[in-house]
Formats: C-alpha cells, structure tokens, sequence
C-alpha cells in the first residue's frame, strides 16, 4: 500500500510539473500530446534513477548475505563489475535508506553524477540540504562542479579545529 501512495504522490509531481511548462503551441491537441510525451519522458527518468537506490540495496543485501570475500568475486564472475562501481549503488542506499525520502528531496531525480557527489560520507548532511534547496529554488539541480563546492564549504563549517595545545611548533 505504501508503495502505491508513493507512486501516486510522484504522479501527481510530474503531471503538475509537465503541466506547468509552457509550451507556446495553441493547437489543444498539440498541447495535450506534449504534456503526456513530458509525464512519460519523467516517469522513466524517474524510474531509471530510483533504480540506483534499488541497485544499492539490492547489492547492500547480497554483500550482507555472502561470506567475507565473496562478494568482490561475485560482482567480478557474475556481473563483471569492478568493486568501486557497486560502491557508488551502496554509497547512495546507505546515505538514503529510506526511498521516499530519496525520492521526494529531488535527490533521486537527479544524475547519478550529482547522486554520488552528495552521497559520501564526507559530504554533511547541510550540503545536500542546500541543494535540495537550490534545486526547489532553479527548479534544476546545480552542476557536479557547484555541487562539489557546497561539499566543501560545508565541510569547512562543520570542521572541528583542534586544540592549541594538539598543533606543532615548527
């Protein structure tokens, strides 16, 4: 059931926002296909990027499930994947566990690209929060570039300094 209810609500997001556009066609019938060709060019693009939080829990759960070591030499013998390619699926899961959320900050709309950059584990939590922020403001989502900045002052704002006494005299 709470499937549906997600389903519905992402619905209900990509019909307004095909909805919203205009087109500048005065054909009705026009207006009408270039609002369903719109609904379903988001639908999949939402269904492929919601696939990589499926990907990262899927391949988080078969990690789980094998025994040490066998994971690498499964993604090596079965999908041909070197390990680093099945980190970036498990990164985004493990930053996003739970999928509507993922998906209703716009994160899980974004390219995978973006996804990975706000996914490590250096990245705070105030950095994706700015540009989930940007995104509602744009109503599109910064460059890897812009996105990788905000990392970065983001992590100087929430860096500890250390004590005087823990420097040294040079």
């Amino acid at each position: 059931m709470r499937q549906f209810q997600i389903e519905q609500s992402q619905e209900r997001q990509i019909t307004q926002l095909a909805k919203a556009f205009d087109y500048h066609l005065a054909d009705e019938i026009d207006q009408e296909e270039a609002i369903e060709t719109t609904v379903a060019v988001l639908r999949i693009h939402t269904q492929l990027h919601g696939a990589a939080w499926d990907m990262g829990q899927l391949l988080s759960q078969q990690k789980a499930r094998l025994d040490h070591g066998t994971f690498g030499k499964w993604l090596n013998e079965v999908l041909h994947w070197e390990p680093r390619y099945a980190q970036l699926y498990m990164q985004i899961f493990a930053r996003w566990p739970d999928k509507e959320l993922y998906l209703s900050s716009g994160v899980g709309l974004m390219d995978f690209s973006k996804q990975i950059a706000l996914s490590s584990d250096s990245a705070p939590e105030t950095a994706t929060q700015r540009v989930i922020d940007i995104v509602a403001e744009r109503g599109a989502a910064p460059s890897v570039r812009e996105i990788k900045a905000i990392v970065r002052e983001e992590q100087v704002k929430v860096a500890v300094e250390l004590p005087l006494e823990t420097t040294l005299d040079i």
